[in-house]
């Protein structure tokens, strides 16, 4: 197969007729499991610019992709999410469908209000970061793993940069498969900013404070944090993508 493809279709044109690649995706899935997951094209009138895929939480058998913007590899990482999740994922899924009074019961039961600055940092990011982060690097190592096997290279089509202008890759040049991972990390960090009074929003910040054109400064910059609250910050910032390697090299080797 031509190693050098960036984009392989999974439907055959704007339709719900499988493409013969489509097709062998689907037999190398089924080999590994995944034979109850579902492809199919998402309705005309909820597609949206950059909008390749999902899986509905209430029907985890059924996945969309847009015919017109996505090809085989947003289909593998979609069959990954159905066939091949991962627990905290799962966890975190069932979390969310129970709605957001239940999180929020979940935070009251944690106590977390009552940890001090860097604890309370590392429990938002462990609990609003990283379950999307790690199910999000195992769709990606399973859908990378997936392409390898059917012979491919690398197919995906990658995250844009902060700011909107480029593509994410890798110091090779390689399309950056954990960038799109990566891009949930703040969450958690956000909500403790915020916690602390502290992030865009904020009503202190109508005299401009703790800004810098238009942005919040963040933990690693803002004084008002504490050296303990930076350390943890940059401790996170650090381990996030050997972290999310972990699980997409697991994920992806699964199909080796």
């Amino acid at each position: 197969m031509d190693n050098n493809l960036s984009f392989v279709p999974f439907f055959k044109g704007d339709s719900s007729q499988r493409s013969p690649e489509g097709d062998a995706l689907m037999e190398l899935a089924g080999k590994y499991g995944g034979a109850l997951t579902k492809v199919n094209p998402i309705p005309k009138e909820r597609r949206s610019p950059g909008s390749y895929g999902y899986m509905p939480f209430s029907d985890t058998e059924n996945v969309y992709i847009d015919p017109t913007q996505a090809g085989l590899f947003t289909a593998a990482h979609e069959i990954t999410h159905s066939a091949f999740p991962t627990k905290i994922g799962l966890d975190d899924m069932y979390l969310k469908m129970k709605g957001p009074e239940e999180a929020l019961k979940v935070l009251r039961e944690s106590k977390v209000n009552e940890a001090i600055g860097p604890a309370q940092l590392r429990y938002l990011y462990e609990t609003q970061s990283i379950p999307t982060m790690i199910e999000e690097a195992s769709a990606q190592g399973g859908a990378q793993g997936m392409m390898k096997k059917l012979g491919y290279g690398n197919l995906d089509q990658g995250s844009l940069a902060p700011g909107h202008f480029n593509v994410q890759r890798t110091l090779d040049g390689q399309i950056d498969s954990l960038a799109y991972p990566l891009s949930y990390k703040d969450i958690g960090i956000n909500t403790f900013m915020q916690a602390n009074n502290v992030g865009a929003g904020m009503s202190e910040f109508s005299d401009g404070s703790g800004m810098f054109q238009g942005v919040p400064l963040g933990i690693g910059v803002d004084p008002r944090f504490t050296p303990a609250e930076r350390e943890e910050y940059y401790r996170i910032q650090e381990n996030a993508r050997p972290r999310l390697e972990r699980t997409f090299n697991k994920v992806y080797n699964k199909f080796q």
